[in-house]
């Protein structure tokens, strides 16, 4: 009997914890899934589970380096919270297709300028690893989702489809810049 070579499963790490962080950020827009009816606390849980998420992470990386992990988490928390605190509800609504005096276009390019409220997160967990941080210019992508989930998705799924997705990217970005 032959074992099949993907038994090494070495991408389960980054796609569950990049999956986690697509639930997440869905969870945050959709108000926990109507578990609450306050914006601001489906972010702040929301946010806080993605920074323990990154805390599981740090752990992983530098095992029994307490403060390494402190710091992972204090500064992913803060700066999620920084990312998504500011409304984007006009620039993904131009994005889909809601907004009829703005183009399309002009959502993604706004949108993309707004995500780049992420580009902090990542640089500091760089920075904290000592690694390079060219893993920030993905968050330019950010905003990539709303545009083709205007075209694709069913109009009842499109925000929670993009949500999901950039979530997922964003999962991956953190990902990458502590393992690298």
């Amino acid at each position: 009997m032959t074992i099949p070579s993907f038994y090494n499963l070495h991408f389960l790490a980054p796609t569950a914890f990049s999956l986690w962080f697509g639930l997440l950020n869905c969870a945050r827009g959709r108000l926990l899934f109507g578990m609450t009816t306050s914006t601001e606390e489906s972010r702040v849980i929301s946010t806080f589970f993605m920074a323990m998420a990154s805390a599981a992470l740090a752990v992983s990386v530098r095992p029994g380096d307490a403060l390494f992990v402190g710091e992972v988490s204090a500064w992913a928390w803060l700066m999620l919270l920084l990312w998504c605190t500011p409304a984007w509800d006009a620039y993904w609504s131009a994005e889909i297709g809601n907004d009829p005096s703005h183009s399309r276009l002009w959502g993604l390019g706004m949108m993309t300028l707004r995500m780049l409220l992420a580009a902090p997160c990542i640089i500091g967990l760089a920075l904290l690893e000592h690694t390079t941080a060219w893993f920030s210019l993905g968050v330019l992508t950010l905003g990539i989702p709303y545009y083709v989930s205007g075209f694709i998705t069913p109009r009842a799924y499109v925000i929670s489809a993009a949500e999901t997705a950039v979530g997922m990217i964003l999962g991956l970005l953190i990902y990458a810049t502590l393992v690298q």
